[in-house]
């Protein structure tokens, strides 16, 4: 075998083995988030008394604002009964059947069902985590239905030692693929 054959050998069995780890270890530990948000992040559809967790957001739109993209925000839940107060429910009744933020944090929302009593909106609003919530606006009301989270950064830094840990699964996995193509190849 001459050097150009080996060294093309020797990178095609290195790409190989690259593919292995990447695919070992994102797939294990991508796995590990998805259970891990599915056991301890479930959507939560019952709220005692009412009331939602303190990151439960609704949304809300800026009458005044002159651009498309300015013109809705989120407020938590705790916050929206003292604008209700001040303003009255119209920043919660939504003009645009549907909406999604085109730069920074995620904000995208849409409207499920309107009578000329009520609205039921379900929103998505991320940042360092991602927040799901379906409420209703009945006159200055608004009724929580469903909450849903993904525990955000607080739950990748808690699964870090088991990331750590698939992605030394990974390169277990490498070394032994590219030990036995070495072998196959010989």
């Amino acid at each position: 075998m001459n050097k150009i054959s080996a060294a093309a050998l020797w990178l095609l069995v290195k790409a190989l083995a690259m593919l292995v780890f990447v695919a070992t270890s994102v797939s294990s530990c991508g796995m590990v988030y998805f259970a891990s948000q599915a056991i301890f992040y479930p959507e939560q559809t019952e709220f005692p008394n009412g009331v939602p967790p303190p990151t439960f957001l609704v949304v809300f739109e800026k009458r005044e604002a002159k651009d498309r993209a300015d013109a809705f925000g989120v407020v938590r839940w705790a916050r929206a009964a003292a604008m209700i107060a001040k303003d009255g429910p119209r920043p919660f009744r939504l003009s645009a059947k549907d909406f999604q933020s085109q730069g920074g944090d995620l904000l995208r929302f849409k409207v499920l069902e309107e009578t000329p009593q009520l609205q039921v909106i379900q929103m998505t609003h991320a940042n360092t985590g991602t927040f799901t919530t379906r409420y209703r606006i009945e006159g200055s009301r608004i009724t929580p239905l469903s909450y849903k989270t993904d525990g955000g950064v607080g739950l990748v830094m808690l699964l870090l030692p088991v990331f750590v840990f698939c992605l030394w699964l990974g390169l277990v996995a490498t070394r032994r693929f590219t030990a036995w193509l070495n072998r196959v190849l010989r």
